[in-house]
């Protein structure tokens, strides 16, 4: 009898193991059809990335190209930021843009202000996020990125051997130059309004009151 008991525990114990088994990949696999977990890392795509290299005519004339990706949800506000030498002015641009992804290919969405949106592929991307190659479908524009001005040489032959594999034409893109003698003035006299307004602030705070005359104003941006 005590073996009989024994047995029916042990069938109990595995058949409820195995349904709880079942029942959590069950789960899984709606909770991953509902919410993919991306393979696209995009919180650690945003922030600040230099455009190297494109096939862009309207970038021909243009230096000191960057992007910068700030997370919103699973997209961002994307915002372009470009000086042209000729003019001497800061051109900025900004859009939307989210991820999206199938078994396959990892896709960048972009909408401007109207309600069209524009499938980008990205075709190459690494762990640490600092490159990153986007193909603008509708332009027919291939975008190189990267975290730093001047990465190295055999990295970014790698990234363009990786690219052509996929059948990519290459040969039309050209350098973006840089020139670190250029800044642009609005963003550093916003920089520098911000530091002394946390700086006053942070004498109020060590004061305990707060002199309303030398208040200062927010920047705003």
């Amino acid at each position: 009898m005590k073996k009989l008991y024994i047995g029916i525990l042990g069938s109990f114990l595995i058949f409820n193991t195995v349904s709880y088994s079942s029942l959590s990949d069950v789960i899984n696999k709606i909770d991953n059809a509902v919410n993919p977990k991306l393979r696209f890392d995009v919180g650690k795509a945003s922030g600040v990335w230099y455009l190297l290299y494109d096939n862009d005519i309207k970038t021909k004339n243009l230096e000191n190209i960057t992007i910068d990706l700030a997370q919103e949800g699973e997209g961002y506000s994307y915002i372009t930021k470009s000086y042209n030498p000729k003019r001497n002015v800061w051109i900025k641009e900004e859009k939307r843009a989210w991820i999206q992804e199938d078994k396959k290919s990892v896709y960048f969405y972009v909408r401007r202000n109207g309600p069209i949106n524009y499938k980008n592929e990205i075709l190459y991307f690494d762990d640490d996020m600092k490159y990153l190659v986007i193909y603008f479908k509708k332009e027919n524009i291939i975008r190189v990125l990267t975290r730093s001005e001047m990465p190295s040489s055999e990295k970014i032959n790698e990234i363009m051997t990786e690219v052509k594999k996929q059948g990519y034409n290459v040969s039309r893109l050209k350098k973006i130059s840089y020139n670190p003698a250029v800044f642009d003035e609005e963003e550093l006299r916003k920089a520098e309004e911000e530091r002394e307004f946390y700086e006053r602030l942070s004498r109020f705070g060590e004061s305990g009151t707060i002199n309303f005359d030398e208040a200062v104003e927010i920047p705003k941006n």
